[in-house]
This record gives structure tokens, sequence and C-alpha cells, in this order.
């Protein structure tokens, strides 16, 4: 229930929760527990990219894709959109000097290619 000492308990449960509907195969539900996830907390947003490939990668869940995509971002696009277009939150987030951190996670996969 805690994670390296942030409030992260609240969207953490609802990422869980969303993963819950990604397996029941609900993708309205999911995709709204997403959104809600990432307006909790912005930094769980990374974690739409990953659900959305899974559900286009996999051919039984290719046609749940759209309804994902469009449940996110109706709820997303509603709580957070209006004050990230403010010039005081974009420099506060993609200003950040944390922001550099996202790229340590990485899996070389020969001389110059990496995964991140």
């Amino acid at each position: 229930a805690y994670w390296h000492g942030q409030s992260d308990l609240i969207p953490l449960a609802l990422l869980v929760w969303a993963l819950v509907a990604v397996r029941g195969r609900d993708p309205m539900a999911a995709g709204v527990l997403l959104g809600l996830t990432a307006a909790a907390k912005i930094s769980f947003a990374l974690v739409i990219p990953v659900i959305a490939i899974y559900f286009w990668r996999n051919r039984r869940l290719r046609s749940l894709f759209r309804p994902l995509v469009l449940a996110t971002l109706a709820v997303l696009v509603p709580l957070q959109g209006g004050h990230l277009l403010l010039p005081g939150a974009s420099s506060m987030l993609l200003g950040n000097p944390e922001i550099g951190k996202l790229y340590l996670l990485r899996i070389p996969i020969g001389t110059d290619l990496h995964v991140y």
C-alpha cells in the first residue's frame, strides 16, 4: 500500500482496478479507470500506451482498442487537458529535472539501440 514515500495509493488502486477490467475485457471500464488513474497522478499516464499497445497487438482484443482509447480520453481530457494548456503547468511538468530519469531505465539491444 506504500510506494516510495508519495501519495500513490489512490492512483495505484485505480490502476489495479483498470488492469482487472482489462483482464475482464471491459474496455470502457478500463479506459475510464485509466483516465482517472492518470488524472490522479500524471506520471501514471506512462502506463496508458503499454495497455493500448497490448489491446492493439492482441488480435482478439483489437476490436476493443477504440472504446478503450475513447473512454480514456473522455475522462482524461476534461480532467487534465485544461490546466496542461497553461504555461506554468507545462513548464512544471516538462521542465522538471526529474523528467530525465525516465530515460535511465533502458535495455540495450545492440551497439546503439535501446528499449526504453
